[in-house]
């Protein structure tokens, strides 16, 4: 009767275990030379019950489909059927019948030896040589495609692992070369932003420095006058204005013909031969609109302040004419 680990052997060769069972046995074939070696004689013994019709259907069917289709493995059939033939119609001495046993049939090893210890002839000797020289050789077959197919399992493992890598350093690589650029897209960003602040700030130190100097060099005296539209140019009729040394600015007044016609106003300053010298955008006005001016804008002399107004169409248009004359 077999061991339980020649039935989990038998099992193995006829493909009847698990993939984690296989791989446990073959691991132990590896690193044990006597298990290998019954490994082998329990290929021969099923071999040799195979071809003398000692296997289950099951059985029978597990081995056709594992064994039949190897190269060469019908020819290993044929002659082991050869073998038991011959031995089979050797005169071998029988044991005596006992009463109530039932006589088990003799193993391959064991009706090898007896084939061996009668005096066959040339043939039986070729025969039985022949014999062993396959059995080893698919043994060999056995243990050259168990240690290969580890191998390549090695293989494959290892080359899962190197391209697992591969992807994952590309990865990392991708990574890190997008950071980069995210990097140097945020430092332009807050160079240029940087550079901006930095001519803004200077821009408002010139104007307060402006603002500095013509509040220290003038004064803050400020004086205000009416003017009514639609005097003439004539010296005697022009509003006069007088203006002290110390009065730094002038707000001038201007009383409308038609309050509220305009969104907004403009007032230029001129001189009474139509040079420009100043202008500014005025808010909406009510019954008067004001006007604040420089005194170094009006040094003694003529002036002509027009008044223009925006009209429904986005227009400017001139509305009325403030003629006055400065005296210092």
């Amino acid at each position: 009767m077999k061991t339980d680990d020649e039935n989990l052997m038998t099992q193995y060769l006829l493909g009847d275990l698990s993939e984690d069972e296989k791989l446990r046995l073959e691991e132990q074939f590896f690193t044990d030379d006597e298990a290998f070696e019954q490994l082998q004689a329990l290929e021969d013994e099923l071999r040799y019950d195979y071809a003398r019709g000692g296997l289950s259907g099951e059985q029978r069917r597990h081995f056709e489909q594992r064994f039949l289709s190897l190269p060469g493995e019908p020819q290993r059939i044929a002659l082991a059927q050869a073998v038991l033939e011959t031995v089979s119609n050797a005169n071998l001495p029988k044991a005596p019948e006992r009463m109530g046993v039932v006589e088990e049939k003799p193993n391959f090893f064991q009706s090898f030896a007896a084939f061996f210890g009668l005096q066959s002839s040339g043939l039986q000797l070729g025969l039985a040589a022949a014999s062993l020289l396959l059995l080893l050789g698919g043994s060999w077959l056995l243990y050259q495609t168990v240690r290969l197919r580890g191998q390549v399992q090695q293989l494959e493992v290892a080359r899962a692992d190197q391209e697992q890598q591969r992807i994952q350093l590309e990865q990392q690589a991708n990574d890190q070369r997008t950071r980069g650029d995210q990097l140097n897209a945020q430092l332009e960003a807050e160079r240029r932003q940087r550079t901006e602040l930095e001519q803004e700030l200077a821009r408002q130190k010139a104007e307060a420095s402006r603002a500095n100097e013509v509040t220290t060099s003038t004064s803050a005296t400020l004086l205000s006058f009416l003017l009514t539209p639609g005097l003439s140019r004539d010296i005697d009729s022009t509003k006069r204005l007088t203006i002290p040394a110390d009065v730094a600015q002038v707000r001038l007044q201007l009383k409308l013909k038609r309050p509220g016609g305009y969104q907004s106003y403009q007032a230029v300053l001129q001189t009474l031969d139509g040079a420009e010298l100043w202008q500014r955008n005025l808010s909406r006005a009510n019954q008067t609109a004001t006007v604040t001016l420089p005194t170094r804008l009006v040094p003694p002399g003529d002036y002509v302040l027009v008044l223009k107004g925006k009209n429904a169409n986005g227009q400017w248009e001139e509305v009325d004419e403030y003629h006055f004359n400065t005296v210092h």
